[in-house]
């Protein structure tokens, strides 16, 4: 799995991320990030996710990414791997 890093104000998607405090320096993802912002959702949670919570968040992930929505997460494991899983 390859993890990208870019600098948020160097892309053209990310630039609205420089008009909040303390912007981060660089972000890292896995993937390709669209040209263009279309709506996206940001999924985190629990590292260690109840089977209920589990559920949810993949079925929430999927139906969404199939909608054509923008799923962002922490890239941790738990809640955040599923959502990343599931939107594939």
């Amino acid at each position: 799995m390859k993890i990208n890093s870019i600098s948020p104000l160097k892309h053209k998607y990310l630039q609205i991320i420089g008009t909040i405090a303390n912007p981060p320096k660089r972000l890292y993802f896995i993937g390709s990030l669209p040209d263009e912002r279309r709506p996206s959702v940001a999924i985190v949670g629990s590292r260690k996710p109840t089977a209920y919570g589990r559920e949810v968040t993949y079925q929430l992930s999927h139906d969404l990414a199939a909608r054509g929505i923008v799923i962002i997460s922490g890239l941790a494991l738990g809640v955040d791997g599923i959502a990343h899983r599931s939107s594939a």
